[in-house]
C-alpha cells in the first residue's frame, strides 16, 4: 500500500514539473490558460506535501528542520549564489541584487523554495484545525473563513505600502494556498464522492474566469498582478489530481523522484539564456529556446545522475 502511495505521490510531482517547465518555457501566457492549466504546478506540490505530510506528526521536529534545510534550502542557495556571480559579469551588482530582493531569488519560480517552506511550517496549525471541526463539512467552513480573513487582513495592509512591494510580498507569502492544506487532509472524501469533486471543478473553474482582471485593474481581488491565485480558486486542484492520478507511467515517476532537483536546474537554465542570450538578442530567440531545451535536458541528467551515486554511496 505504501509504495502504491509513493508511486502516484511521484507520477503527480512528475506531472507537476513538466507543468512548472511549460509555463516557464511560454508555453502559455494568456491567464485562463495559465490558470487551467501550467500555472497549477506548484499547486499540485503543495498538494502532493500536504497529503504526505497529514500522517505525520513531527512536522517541525529537529530532525525534519535538518532534512529541510539540506534539501530545499541548501540547492537553492547554491544556485541563487551561482547565478549572482555570474550576473555580475555582465550587469551592475546594485541591478542584480535588486532583482534578486524582488523575485526571492534569480530564476523564474524563484520564490517556491520560500513558498514551500511557509506553507510547512502551516500544516501543523491547520491540521489541528480539521481536527477540531472533525467534519469535512465543518472544516470547509472553517477553512474557508480562515483562508478569507487572511487574504482580507493582507489586503487592507497592502493598502499602505508600494504596489509592487505587496505583490511580491503576496508571491512568497502562502496564504492563497492554504486551502491546498484542506484538500490535502480531505482527499479521501473527494475520492469517495466524485460529485463534490466535479462541482468543485465548476464552481472554482467560475471563480478563477470571473478572478481574471480587466486591465490595471487593482481590486481585491484581481490584486497584486496574481490574478487566478487566490484562495477560493486553488481546490481546483481536487479534481485535477482525480483525473491526473489515472495517468500513470514510469518516467513521470522518475521526473516526479528528482523533481526538486530538476526545478532547480530549469531555475538557472532559463534565467541565463533568458537574461544573457534572448533578451539581448531577441532575432535569434528560437535558437536560444532550442539551446535552453538542450540544456535542461542535459544538466537534469547529469544532476539525477550526481544524486544517484550520492545515494549508494
Amino acid at each position: 500500500m505504501a509504495t502504491t502511495h509513493l508511486q502516484w505521490i511521484d507520477n503527480l510531482k512528475g506531472i507537476a514539473i513538466l507543468m512548472v517547465i511549460a509555463h516557464h518555457f511560454g508555453l502559455a501566457r494568456q491567464e485562463y490558460f495559465q490558470w487551467f492549466h501550467t500555472g497549477q504546478g506548484v499547486s499540485i506540490f503543495l498538494f502532493c506535501s500536504a497529503y504526505v505530510l497529514a500522517d505525520k506528526q513531527d512536522f517541525l521536529s529537529t530532525f525534519r528542520m535538518k532534512r529541510m534545510l539540506q534539501r530545499i534550502l541548501t540547492p537553492m542557495f547554491l544556485c541563487t549564489l551561482f547565478l549572482i556571480l555570474t550576473s555580475c559579469f555582465f550587469l551592475p551588482i546594485g541591478q542584480v541584487l535588486e532583482t534578486c530582493l524582488h523575485g526571492a531569488g534569480l530564476g523564474p519560480g524563484s520564490y517556491f523554495p520560500w513558498l514551500y517552506i511557509l506553507f510547512w511550517v502551516c500544516l501543523p496549525f491547520f491540521k489541528k484545525l480539521y481536527s477540531i471541526c472533525d467534519n469535512a463539512i465543518l472544516s470547509f467552513f472553517a477553512f474557508s473563513i480562515v483562508c478569507a480573513a487572511l487574504e482580507c487582513i493582507f489586503s487592507l495592509v497592502s493598502t499602505h505600502i508600494d504596489y509592487e512591494v505587496a505583490s511580491n510580498i503576496w508571491r512568497v507569502l502562502p496564504l492563497r494556498y492554504l486551502m491546498i492544506i484542506y484538500a490535502g487532509l480531505s482527499f479521501h472524501h473527494f475520492e469517495k464522492h466524485k460529485q463534490i469533486s466535479i462541482s468543485l471543478f465548476f464552481v472554482c473553474g467560475g471563480l478563477a474566469w470571473l478572478d481574471i482582471p480587466p486591465p490595471h485593474s487593482h481590486s481585491y481581488i484581481n490584486s497584486w498582478g496574481w490574478h487566478g491565485y487566490h484562495w477560493f480558486t486553488v481546490l481546483y486542484v481536487v479534481p485535477l489530481v482525480l483525473v491526473l492520478k489515472k495517468f500513470r507511467h514510469r518516467f513521470l515517476e522518475y521526473l516526479g523522484k528528482y523533481s526538486y532537483e530538476i526545478f532547480i536546474v530549469q531555475m538557472m537554465v532559463f534565467y541565463t539564456v533568458n537574461t544573457f542570450g534572448i533578451a539581448r538578442y531577441p532575432t535569434y530567440s528560437s535558437i536560444f529556446r532550442i539551446i535552453q531545451l538542450l540544456l535542461l535536458i542535459t544538466l537534469s541528467y547529469i544532476t539525477i545522475k550526481i544524486k544517484q551515486r550520492r545515494q549508494l554511496l
